[in-house]
């Protein structure tokens, strides 16, 4: 295991090799002043000199690449070199912009300092990819924060490194700094080595003779759930329409309902849409703010993925919900086995964040149906072991029309 003190040691000697090469070239290269509104700088939010931007040369930009291309999503942000220390994530009036330290991309850039810049850029290309607005308020930017974490351990998975390589940059002594609206080290190298986790055993598991390309399968058949409704008046016309034109219409719903993170996973000649967890009221509306998704708590020091989510929902008694589309043109029935807490909150961040080509272009023909299938999970106050109601407190329309679905989707 490599020291935090080798691998800070480390960060420190590239930036100081580099610093009396940077201040000559600044003179001479074309530079423009940039005022970020909002920022992350991965260890803080860090306010000082004067911040400057530089043309991105070839080797940041074919990072990026590989970052996006890991996710399969485009750019929504500009990418600039900059005086910045490491790489810096922010929004300037109203563009997304990732700044970089030119000199740490280069080809010397090897070893641990690979990975520990390779994180850092992916952790801010993942606060743009997520649409986060980098707020002021502690308890969502801790959320914000973990949620970077997790996009760039993932990624880090796709480009070849190891659990300990996807934390190396959290094993800094900049990382021991902590400030109030920033998660503990413990919980975001946590989270990092949980998603690592996960994603390999999806990786393992993949079919790639599949349909679907290389998006996980949701369970088939579904896991039973606590109730359920039959969209039969989606707003896409079967025979001239395609899957994609139905995974528009649900995303469109779920962004103006508030979801606004979701995954796909492929079902047999179609695929699943999965929302993110929410904490509802006793009579199924979204509760509000940042309450709705406040699911975060320091994991346990065991790296599996369901030691970290039991963990997680035993420090919040109330209900929860998530909500899963299902588009296939087969019939769907649901398995006699249920749904845990674990499994349904892997289901956001272990997904697909686009249907693949393959399953996009499919026609929409009289064949499909789309089911919602709702999972609602209470836990009772105490100790008491989280579980599946069923049936749920509501039925399926219910359920939709209390998270402001119904409307969106059939327009009655």
């Amino acid at each position: 295991m490599t020291s935090a003190r080798d691998v800070s040691c480390s960060l420190r000697f590239w930036i100081l090799m580099h610093v009396a090469v940077f201040v000559l070239s600044a003179a001479v290269s074309a530079q423009e002043p940039v005022s970020l509104s909002h920022q992350c700088d991965y260890f803080s939010e860090k306010k000082g000199d004067q911040i400057y931007e530089f043309p991105a040369d070839a080797n940041a930009k074919e990072l990026v690449r590989q970052i996006l291309s890991a996710v399969e999503s485009k750019a929504n942000f500009e990418l600039h070199a900059s005086n910045v220390t490491t790489v810096t994530g922010g929004i300037a009036g109203e563009t997304r912009i990732v700044l970089y330290n030119q000199f740490l991309f280069g080809a010397e850039n090897k070893g641990k300092m690979k990975w520990i810049n390779l994180a850092i850029l992916a952790h801010q290309i993942g606060h743009h990819i997520n649409k986060h607005s980098f707020s002021k308020d502690t308890e969502q930017r801790k959320a914000m924060e973990l949620e970077a974490d997790r996009f760039s351990a993932y990624v880090l998975f796709k480009l070849g490194a190891s659990a300990e390589q996807a934390a190396y940059a959290l094993q800094t002594d900049e990382a021991l700094s902590q400030p109030s609206n920033y998660p503990s080290r413990s919980n975001r190298v946590d989270a990092i080595i949980a998603v690592w986790h996960s994603a390999k055993n999806i990786h393992d598991n993949f079919d790639f003779t599949a349909v679907s390309d290389e998006i996980p399968k949701f369970p088939w058949p579904p896991p039973k759930p606590s109730a359920w409704a039959t969209l039969s008046h989606l707003a896409v016309n079967p025979g001239t329409g395609t899957l994609q034109g139905v995974a528009d219409l649900l995303e469109n719903a779920l962004e103006k309902a508030g979801y606004s993170e979701r995954s796909y996973y492929s079902a047999p000649d179609g695929f699943a849409l999965v929302s993110r967890i929410e904490q509802i009221t006793d009579t199924g509306e979204p509760k509000q703010g940042y309450e709705r998704w406040s699911l975060d708590v320091k994991p346990p020091h065991v790296f599996s993925v369901r030691s970290y989510v039991s963990a997680l929902f035993s420090m919040h008694p109330g209900r929860f919900r998530v909500i899963a589309f299902i588009v296939s043109a087969h019939p769907v029935s649901a398995d006699s086995a249920s749904a845990s807490f674990e499994s349904s909150k892997d289901w956001l961040w272990s997904g697909a964040n686009r249907l693949p080509s393959s399953v996009a272009q499919l026609r929409y023909t009289q064949d499909y149906s789309c089911v919602a299938y709702i999972y609602e999970f209470e836990r009772p106050t105490g100790d008491a072991t989280a579980f599946l109601k069923q049936p749920g407190t509501l039925d399926g329309k219910q359920h939709l029309e209390r998270a402001m679905l119904w409307r969106l989707l059939i327009g009655s």
